[in-house]
């Protein structure tokens, strides 16, 4: 299973830029901003693991 969810990410140019933003210009720690995005972005990343 490990690696079929590997196979299934696909982040997007925006969504790259939307985790780097919480940490760029919100000046999050990198652990809270992939909190932060996992929870606002939990369909997206739910998906991956289907």
């Amino acid at each position: 299973m490990r690696i079929q969810t590997y196979t299934k990410i696909d982040f997007s140019t925006g969504m790259i830029g939307q985790m780097a933003a919480l940490v760029d210009i919100d000046k999050m720690s990198h652990e809270d901003a992939a909190a932060k995005w996992l929870a606002d972005n939990e369909d997206v990343w739910q998906a991956f693991t289907k």
